[in-house]
């Protein structure tokens, strides 16, 4: 399973299933910034990446 979709502003989404029920998730910005994780948890595996950007953004926004 491999979806590519914008869920943050300027942010899109990577998630591949590589193994049974284990998800490899990835968010890669316009500049090529990426963050990501791997969880079985998908939701907690999205939740992670989210918290990840959101601090990239709040430090390139401080500068």
């Amino acid at each position: 399973m491999t979806n590519i979709y914008q869920i943050l502003e300027g942010w899109k989404l990577n998630v591949e299933e590589v193994s049974n029920c284990v998800y490899k998730i990835e968010f890669v910005n316009c500049s090529g910034r990426v963050v990501g994780c791997t969880d079985h948890d998908y939701e907690r595996g999205i939740e992670t990446c989210v918290n990840y950007a959101f601090d990239i953004e709040k430090q390139i926004n401080k500068n």
